[in-house]
């Protein structure tokens, strides 16, 4: 079924990255025909080696079409494609989209009064959106003991007594 998606979703987009087939076929798409992504990597690698499915390399960035698809096609598909990748791709695109989730959590933890949260932005109302804002991070340990490598955007308080990080 992996293989028979992948021919299915290139056929339509005309060429596209790993992570597009990804987003169609292991995440979106009908619930019973969703794959595993690992099994995705599986199929398209045996799609390329029998040849059906053909990659192309711009940049570091690794593209995939079938062996039939008409060139004039990839082109135009790819003229389309690329630039929004690599706008997407920028450090500041991604800062910037980052900054604007958590911000999304941070107002929906305001508005709610069952849990308790820490973390916070402490300057939301102080300027517009073309400066980054500051945040202030929650601990990164609790009684002595670190809750992770990674730091957490925030941490919510049940009132049980259950700790969970975002």
């Amino acid at each position: 079924m992996a293989r028979r998606r992948i021919v299915s979703v290139l056929k339509s987009h005309g060429i596209a990255t790993s992570r597009t087939l990804e987003q169609k076929i292991a995440d979106g798409g009908p619930f019973a025909m969703r794959i595993h992504p690992h099994l995705l990597t599986v199929a398209r690698a045996s799609l390329e080696q029998k040849g059906r499915v053909i990659r192309v390399e711009r940049g570091s960035i690794p593209w995939f079409h079938l062996n039939d698809t008409k060139p004039s096609v990839i082109q135009e598909r790819l003229e389309i494609q690329e630039p929004v990748l690599l706008a997407m791709l920028n450090r500041n695109f991604t800062l910037r989209l980052g900054q604007t989730l958590e911000i999304a959590i941070y107002r929906a933890l305001l508005t709610q009064n069952k849990i308790s949260h820490m973390g916070r932005f402490a300057n939301l109302d102080e300027h517009d959106d073309d400066q980054f804002y500051s945040k202030l991070e929650p601990p990164g340990d609790l009684n002595g003991q670190t809750i992770g490598k990674k730091r957490h955007d925030f941490m919510v308080i049940h009132p049980s007594g259950l700790i969970a990080g975002i």
